[in-house]
Parts: C-alpha cells; structure tokens; sequence
C-alpha cells in the first residue's frame, strides 16, 4: 500500500497551514510588543510566555484525551486559537497595553500545547505503521519548508503591511486550516477498558510512568533530552554572539545562517521521504547516524572560523537533524499503544519544553564566562554522548508489535 488515506491529506494541509500562520504570527507579535513598548525585554518576553503556557498546556492535556477523540481535540485546539488570534488582532488596533497582549498569547499557547502531543498521537491512527516513517517525513518536511517560508516573508510583510495587518493575515490562515482539519476522523478509537475510571492525577502521571518505566522509551527521552540541551545553541541570542565572536560578521550573517539551516532540514525532509522504505526497518541505525553526523558538524561549526564553511556546515546539519528527529518520532510511535500514546507525547512534550528553556540558561552562562565557540564545543560532546546513551539500541531492537506488548503489561 503506497497511498495514504484522505484524512492524512486533511491534516497534512491543515497542519502546514497552521505552521505558516504560526510562523508569521511570532514575527508580527515580537515587532509588535517591541514597538508599543520600545522594550527589549517586553518582546524578548514573548517566547518565554508563549513556552511556558505550552508547557502547562501539554501538562494537562491527558485530561482531554480520557475524554474527547483526537481529532476533536485538534480541531476544538485550532478553532480557540483562531477566535483567540481574532480577538487579539481586534484589541491591538486600539493601541492594547503589552500585557494585556501577553495575557492573550498566554491563552493562545495554552490551547497550543495541546497540538503537538495530539498530532503525533494521531498519525499513527490515520495512516498503516508501514507508511508511519513516510508520513513522519511528511509532516516534517512540510513544517520545515513553511517555517523556512514564513521567516523568509515575515520580515517583508510586516514592514509592508505593519504587524496589525499581517496578525489578520494570520487569523484567515488559521480559519482556511481548522476548515481544512474538519474532514479527518479517526477511523478505528483504540479500545478503551470502560470498567476503571482512573483519577486526574492517575491520567496525569500516566505517560510519565510509561517513559520511565520502559527502558526503549527512556532511552529515547534521554536522548531526546540531551539533543533539545544542544539544540539550544541555535538560540538567536547565542547565534549572534557567535557570528560577531567567532566569525566577525554583521548581524545579517546570523539570519544567512538560520536560513541555511531551515533549508538544509528541508532538503534533509525530502531525502529521509525519498529514503523512508528503506530506514524504516533501520530506525535505530537511522537515530544514531543522525546523531553522530550532527555532532560531528557542530564540532567543525565550533572549530573553522571561515563564514561560508559555517554557512555550509549549517546546510549539512539540516539532513542529519531530520534523519535523528523522524526515526527517533517514529520509534517512539511504534512502541507505544495506541490508546496511551497520546499522554506519553504530552509528557515526553512537556519535559523537553523545559529542558529546552533550561538549555537557553545554561548556554547563555557558557558563552558569557567561556565564549561563545566554547557553547558549540560542549554540544557536539553532548551530542555524541546521546550517541553512547542510543548505542544499546542496536544490539536487540524490537518489533513493534513486540514493544506495545512489553509496555501494556507495565
């Protein structure tokens, strides 16, 4: 079976399009509290609201997955931000304060949170598990490109159209996705055991419990974990000590580099598409290869100080990141049962926004004390140590079917 079935398409396109509305809306919101306050830190405080109330968000959303099917969640997810973004963009046309706008996104990035958990969980349930690594790559390529495609127009639209305009610009975009993720419906609900009623707190610590009482999944997370503490060196802030730093160049270099990035992971999304039969029975090895690659280039971005080689390396990270990202997402799928999937994506989600802010902190002391350069050299060594954590992976790794089995009777 090589076609996928509509309801994927429906969340395919409706997914993309929210990723380009999201896109456009950070850029417009930071220019927009930067200009009503004329305060960094006012803009700066933007995506630290905005990952808190996803973390919040993805804490409690194992209470909506007891209760509410996932494509319901997706959906109800969209239209609250849509009305949200709506009232946000009516507000800000009559000068709103800049907390009165933070209050705002908090509530838009509460519901959020609920997205991404809801979306891994339920791809599994739309399309066959052989297909399950050429749809990841799917959805993952297609988040790159728009993401490339919105940071690249942003800029552009918000000096033409000014930052309210292009938010109404946002509000028609969500409103053509949640129109777009009408149509997909789960067409089997996994089996639920309708003689127990677990507390809130039970449904809360569920996905917990299975990340750490499985040993495949644990190892997963603590990988996962290690790889979002070096991810964090592509903070801007971080990036462009490094460009004036190290590379002494203009601020203009760090946006060539994050480009370059963007378009190396899209690219990268095509090859692992064009390659998923073949990785899909080489997770493991796919995982690491990634891993090891990404820190092996992190280390050259670390140590050769020329521009265009750093805008090279920048390119050829991209495959490598997409290569770790999509077979560690896919095994992730594949060992878990369908019906506690989705607390285990909204726990796994939500350690990993943490252990990213924390990253941010850790970095910024690194590059303040020891230079920047020293930053990238301590990712690529924690890089390669989440290579040694995953190593085990390649002696025994398990059928799918096998997995779910080993977990159920946790």
């Amino acid at each position: 079976m090589n076609k996928f079935p509509p309801p994927f398409y429906a969340l395919w396109i409706g997914q993309g399009i929210a990723n380009l509305a999201d896109s456009l809306y950070t850029i417009a919101m930071v220019t927009m509290l930067y200009t009503m306050s004329g305060s960094a830190t006012m803009a700066a405080s933007f995506p630290l609201v905005r990952m808190g109330a996803m973390m919040l968000g993805g804490f409690i959303a194992p209470l909506l997955f007891e209760r509410w099917r996932l494509h319901r969640i997706l959906l109800v997810s969209q239209l609250g931000q849509t009305m949200l973004l709506a009232i946000l963009a009516i507000m800000t046309s009559g000068k709103l304060h800049p907390l009165y706008s933070l209050l705002l996104v908090l509530c838009i990035s509460f519901l959020d949170g609920w997205t991404t958990p809801t979306r891994n969980a339920l791809l599994p349930q739309l399309i066959p598990s052989d297909l399950l690594m050429r749809g990841n790559s799917w959805l993952a390529t297609t988040d790159q490109t728009v993401m490339l495609l919105g940071w690249a127009s942003g800029g552009l639209l918000v000096t033409w159209m000014g930052s309210d305009t292009l938010l109404w610009g946002c509000v028609i975009l969500f409103s053509i996705s949640c129109l777009a993720l009408a149509p997909v419906r789960v067409p089997k609900s996994p089996s639920i055991d309708a003689t127990t009623t677990p507390s809130r707190w039970q449904t809360l610590k569920q996905g917990w419990l299975m990340i750490l009482h499985n040993p495949s999944l644990r190892r997963i997370t603590w990988m996962d974990a290690i790889e979002t503490v070096a991810s964090s060196i592509w903070v801007g802030a971080i990036m462009l000590v490094f460009v004036k730093e190290v590379l002494h160049r203009g601020s203009i270099w760090w946006s060539w580099m994050n480009t370059s990035y963007l378009l190396g992971t899209v690219l990268g999304g095509v090859l692992i598409l064009a390659l998923s039969r073949l990785l899909a029975h080489r997770l493991a090895i796919g995982m690491l290869i990634g891993s090891t690659c990404n820190s092996f280039l992190v280390l050259l971005f670390a140590l050769v100080p020329y521009p265009f080689v750093s805008l090279a390396l920048c390119v050829l990270m991209g495959p490598c990141y997409q290569l770790r990202d999509i077979t560690q997402q896919t095994l992730f799928q594949q060992a878990i049962p369908a019906d506690v999937l989705p607390k285990a994506f909204s726990a796994h989600g939500t350690l990993m926004y943490g252990i990213f802010g924390l990253g941010v902190v850790i970095n910024g002391a690194i590059a303040d004390h020891f230079g920047a350069r020293s930053v990238y050299l301590v990712a690529s060594v924690l890089l390669i140590s989440s290579v040694l954590i995953g190593a085990p992976m390649l002696k025994n790794q398990p059928s799918s079917a096998k997995t779910r089995s080993s977990i159920t009777n946790l």
